[in-house]
């Protein structure tokens, strides 16, 4: 493990990109605390960070302040210490994570909706009634989503909505990646905005 570890942190001393992600699981064994260490050493560099995790990595990894944080409403109740059984709850802690200096905290709630939430602004994006064939790979495409729209410097409700779309799309097919632009503008058009 300790040559993968090697290997891992090589690959990130050549990375040159804007935008990094980190998300998923720890493989077992290795220390929470690794995406914690990575966030604070690429940020030093420069870069933005996204996290999509959950538990210790999750926890360790926000004390290192990454731009963007993406968890669900039970990943967000893990990190709060308590339940959140309304939509006023989520945004609450969502906005305690945002004055501690992260940028932007995504929270995706299902059916609900999902929050965007900074420091001078709250968008939920509803999304509408689908069939859902897979939820696998549909939160990493709200992730791309997210990048997507910063990398366009979109305003907060036009990234929350092509994020959104991203994951819908994910949502309503068997097969990797995204379908079409067609798709995903048919998608956002039928996404609700709610702002504040």
């Amino acid at each position: 493990m300790a040559a993968d570890l090697a290997a891992l942190h090589a690959k990130l001393d050549g990375l040159e990109s804007q935008w990094v992600v980190l998300a998923g699981s720890l493989p077992p064994g290795v220390d929470g605390s690794i995406y914690r260490d990575i966030i604070a050493t690429l940020k030093s560099r420069g870069q933005k960070l996204v996290l999509d995790a959950s538990g210790d990595a999750l926890r360790y990894g926000i004390e290192a302040r990454p731009h963007v944080i993406k968890p669900n409403n039970i990943e967000l109740e893990e990190l709060a210490g308590e339940r959140l059984a309304t939509e006023q709850e989520v945004i609450r802690a969502a906005r305690k994570l945002v004055s501690k200096g992260i940028e932007l905290v995504v929270v995706s709630m299902g059916k609900a909706g999902v929050c965007f939430v900074t420091g001078t602004a709250l968008v939920i994006a509803r999304p509408p009634d689908i069939e859902v064939k897979s939820t696998v790979g549909a939160g990493d495409a709200m992730v791309a989503g997210i990048v997507a729209g910063c990398l366009r410097n979109l305003p907060l409700k036009e990234c929350a909505r092509l994020a959104t779309a991203f994951s819908l799309d994910a949502l309503t097919r068997l097969e990797p990646g995204l379908t079409s632009a067609a798709k995903l503008e048919s998608l956002s058009a039928a996404i609700g905005i709610e702002e504040s």
